[in-house]
């Protein structure tokens, strides 16, 4: 696979988009920017700080159609799911954090296989290489439910200067009744960066079950790393909504300690 190249323009239009706003709890400002990853593609994101020198840095794919939409005042229309929602946590381990958006080319398209395209991927080249330029420190694409195929596809198809690792929570494991796209549409034996794998044991949403997220160890073959960790307690919340963020499926009441074992982990792991 081809190595991706950026764009100029990916870190000239950064200072000019800039906007200092306040989402989530008071005490957390967060930026608002705006970089051209592909020619007249726009992608947005928010940038969180932790107080001090970052650890780490961290890229959070929201599930869903993957559309936030971030407003020109930081704020958020949608809320996404567990890690948009639980994204001042990772701050609060020291990360550096960045939450995107869906990039402007699919804000109107296919809102299920863009998550596996080579362009999403080159989105994702972007992303990281505007959190290098900010610390010098191992960058991590964490995704969630179907956020999950957005990190590893990135993670399977950037050759050089990708991710040094990736988290997988809540992971869509299969195409479900409407054959959407999965983690099995994407070679996971590619993966060399390390992989942490995390689910709730009592995830009922049909897609992403506890025992076939536990099983793609096996298929990380090339992971210099891997590891599939099941978490437990919690609420059930809504039970007629088992693949929504108030649930076992969002770590419901749990979020702030499954952060901390997330963060735990990619400190370990490294470079």
């Amino acid at each position: 696979m081809a190595t991706i190249t950026l764009r100029l323009t990916t870190f000239l239009s950064i200072s000019a988009c800039l906007l200092s706003i306040v989402t989530g709890p008071a005490s957390m400002a967060a930026e608002r920017h705006v970089i051209e990853p592909r020619p007249g593609v726009k992608q947005e994101f928010l940038l969180l700080r932790p107080d001090g020198p970052p650890s780490a840095s961290v890229v959070l794919y929201a599930g869903g159609s993957g559309s936030i939409g971030i407003g020109k005042d930081g704020s958020l229309k949608r809320g996404g799911n567990f890690l948009v929602e639980a994204r001042a946590l990772f701050a609060d381990q020291g990360f550096l954090v960045l939450v995107p958006d869906r990039p402007s080319d699919w804000a109107g398209g296919d809102k299920w296989s863009y998550r596996l395209t080579a362009e999403h991927a080159q989105d994702a080249a972007a992303l990281i290489a505007v959190l290098r330029a900010e610390a010098d420190v191992p960058v991590w694409l964490i995704g969630t439910s179907r956020g999950s195929i957005s990190a590893a596809n990135a993670a399977a198809r950037i050759d050089q200067n990708g991710p040094a690792g990736i988290v997988l929570t809540a992971s869509v494991t299969n195409g479900g009744n409407k054959l959407r796209p999965s983690l099995a549409d994407i070679d996971l034996g590619r993966i060399s960066a390390a992989t942490l794998i995390v689910g709730h044991e009592d995830d009922d949403c049909h897609v992403t079950p506890w025992s076939e997220q536990a099983d793609l160890v096996r298929k990380l073959t090339k992971a210099r790393k891997v590891e599939a960790v099941a978490v437990a307690d919690g609420e059930a919340g809504d039970l007629s909504a088992p693949c929504k963020s108030h649930s076992h499926h969002g770590f419901l009441g749990i979020e702030k300690s499954t952060v901390a074992r997330i963060a735990a982990w990619i400190l370990t792991a490294g470079r």
